[in-house]
């Protein structure tokens, strides 16, 4: 998301209130203002998941809208060491073969 494109809806939507947070102390404002672009993300999120919902459907590749925020966001990428995450891999992979053979 545009930071101007955010910029021009929380204005147009809440432009009595942003008299009100120029005025607060600037964690206060700050905290407000992160609210008010995470509501707008979520918004647009929601709307891009209804378009895609028949197609999503239609192909059995269905997901939730939680699963398709995590995965436009980025919410869903793990940011474990690689060592950490290859080693887990190493773990799954014995139980499922029983040996530890390469």
């Amino acid at each position: 998301m545009q930071n101007k494109n955010a910029e021009a809806i929380i204005l147009s939507r809440y432009n009595g209130f942003i008299t009100e947070l120029m005025n607060m102390p600037l964690n206060e404002g700050s905290y407000y203002c992160r609210q008010l672009l995470d509501e707008v993300l979520n918004e647009r999120l929601y709307a891009q998941w209804l378009a895609y919902l028949p197609m999503l459907i239609q192909s059995n590749k269905f997901m939730s809208f939680a699963q398709f925020k995590d995965e436009m966001t980025g919410a869903n990428i793990d940011t474990r060491p690689a060592e950490e995450i290859l080693a887990e891999v190493e773990e799954i992979r014995v139980r499922i073969n029983g040996d530890e053979s390469v």
